[in-house]
């Protein structure tokens, strides 16, 4: 475990996604939460990069994105990259639902 996980929402060291998330949104985040502990995803090094996008968001969308922790605007950003590298033609509008 790292000390990532402590900002986890869904993610808890599960082996697999709950079934009640499986196919959902939650289960989106739980995959992107679970790749971000497992792989040591640098927390600075995304920090860094939600900073850099808040500067360009304005109205809903900042405020919005200001309700979170730094560190869950961290693993947003990373999972918004993830499922954008994979799944370039997906709405990413769920990912304001974290």
């Amino acid at each position: 475990m790292t000390d990532n996980m402590q900002y986890c929402k869904y993610y808890r060291g599960e082996n697999e996604c709950s079934e009640k998330w499986k196919g959902t949104i939650q289960g989106r985040f739980w995959h992107g939460e679970m790749m971000f502990v497992t792989n040591n995803i640098p927390m600075d090094t995304y920090k860094q990069y939600a900073k850099d996008v808040l500067k360009n968001m304005k109205g809903e969308k900042r405020r919005n994105f200001l309700s979170y922790t730094e560190e869950q605007r961290a693993i947003l950003i990373y999972i918004e990259s993830l499922y954008s590298k994979w799944c370039p033609y997906d709405d990413l509008g769920w990912i304001w639902e974290y």
